[in-house]
């Protein structure tokens, strides 16, 4: 049998600093919440409305604009927000995207996707996030902490 190393306490705390900071940066360890071991309580989640939500699950949509700066790097959840745009905006939406919106998921975790950059489009004034990789979840997930606007931790415990 192979010999257990010691561990010091300096060893634990480095080891700690250092699991810390990659669970911030990119969290790729699920924690338990609720009887499921696929959710992450300490990752953010993005609130975006149909249909982007589903053309970035897709891969077509790679870029999200913003009128706010983010220095968030790595993976985050892809929240399909309640709100719908005006029925005019949605018709349109409809002739180019080509699915029916009303047939997306609303109000749930849908899946992952990477923040890989943020720079400002000078002509714009907006912030272009370059998503990549996304990752369409097998089973949607409900978050037990109230979705706010932009970031959010679905699965914070609350109290």
């Amino acid at each position: 049998m192979p010999k257990k190393s010691a561990t010091t306490k300096a060893d634990k705390s480095v080891a700690t600093k250092s699991s810390t900071k990659k669970i911030v940066t990119r969290s790729s360890t699920p924690a338990k919440i609720g009887g499921r071991e696929d959710a992450d309580v300490k990752m953010r989640a993005l609130s975006i409305r149909q249909p982007w939500v589903e053309e970035i699950m897709r891969g077509s949509k790679e870029i999200e604009y913003r009128s706010v700066n983010t220095n968030i790097r790595g993976t985050i959840y892809i929240y399909a927000g309640l709100g719908r745009y005006p029925k005019d905006e949605e018709a349109s939406l409809v002739e180019d995207i080509g699915y029916d919106i009303d047939d997306l998921p609303r109000g749930f975790i849908v899946g992952t996707v990477d923040i890989v950059d943020c720079v400002q489009n000078q002509s714009e004034g907006d912030y272009e996030w370059s998503l990549a990789n996304p990752k369409r979840l097998k089973r949607f997930l409900k978050p037990t902490s109230r979705p706010n606007p932009i970031w959010f931790f679905p699965f914070r415990k609350s109290g």
